[in-house]
């Protein structure tokens, strides 16, 4: 699973979707100067994300954050 946090320090999603076709979805974004991705939440369903207000976004394997093994 991939935990997306915005920065505005309280709104997260817990996507469907694995770290790197999150990466590409952005990476797209940004070639074509978009700055919505759509993502399929877990509780949600899918939901429009502004690239800009994105924190960080990590993959989670047994409860450990991608961010904690670097």
């Amino acid at each position: 699973m991939t935990v997306i946090k915005m920065n505005d320090g309280v709104t997260e999603y817990d996507a469907k979707e694995n770290l790197s076709f999150i990466k590409k979805l952005i990476f797209n974004a940004n070639l074509h100067d978009e700055k919505l991705i759509e993502i399929t939440d877990v509780k949600e369903g899918n939901v429009l994300i502004n690239i800009d207000s994105i924190f960080t976004v990590e993959e989670t394997t047994n409860g450990e954050s991608s961010l904690q093994k670097e």
